[in-house]
């Protein structure tokens, strides 16, 4: 399941989470600060789930810089010029890809 919370849905088509995503939700609304009181059976909704929101990006922030995270992607530009070279296409040409 590759650490994704699991929902199911009842017969109103209202998201619910599982008793135990619910526990795992106040442990780490607890553990980030907050009365995990204030969310209604796991659904967090308004400006509450905005402040949640912010403050579990933050952490997260917090973790990946304590883990040295670095991502790296590849530019297609590199790839678009060499298209174009390829292609015998000029610096117009590459300017406007």
């Amino acid at each position: 399941d590759a650490g994704l919370a699991k929902i199911t849905l009842t017969s109103r088509a209202n998201v619910r989470m599982k008793d135990e995503d619910a526990r795992e939700l106040a442990e780490g609304l607890e553990l980030a600060g907050y009365d995990a009181s204030a969310a209604d059976d796991g659904v967090i909704v308004g400006a509450l789930y905005y402040e949640y929101k912010d403050r579990i990006l933050e952490l997260e922030q917090d973790v990946l810089r304590a883990m040295d995270y670095e991502l790296n992607t590849e530019q297609p530009h590199k790839f678009m010029f060499h298209i174009v070279h390829a292609i015998g296409g000029g610096e117009a040409l590459a300017c406007a890809a």
